[in-house]
């Protein structure tokens, strides 16, 4: 569903209950507090500004 908020992002749902958000126009706004947490841990990994390639596999739609 989009994000009235926000015209370009879109909150998956599945039964009603969030599972997924993503904004195309700032992929570093991190909706949800999990996502937010895994940031701050991959913002150790790597100098400031460096580029990581990451993939999150999330279970939250099964």
């Amino acid at each position: 569903m989009p994000d009235i908020d926000r015209p370009h992002a879109w909150l998956l749902t599945v039964d009603g209950a969030p599972q997924s958000y993503v904004d195309l126009d700032d992929p570093t706004h991190l909706e949800f507090e999990y996502a937010r947490r895994l940031a701050h841990v991959l913002d150790t990994a790597a100098e400031p500004g460096a580029p990581l390639d990451v993939t999150h596999l999330g279970g939250g739609a099964l």
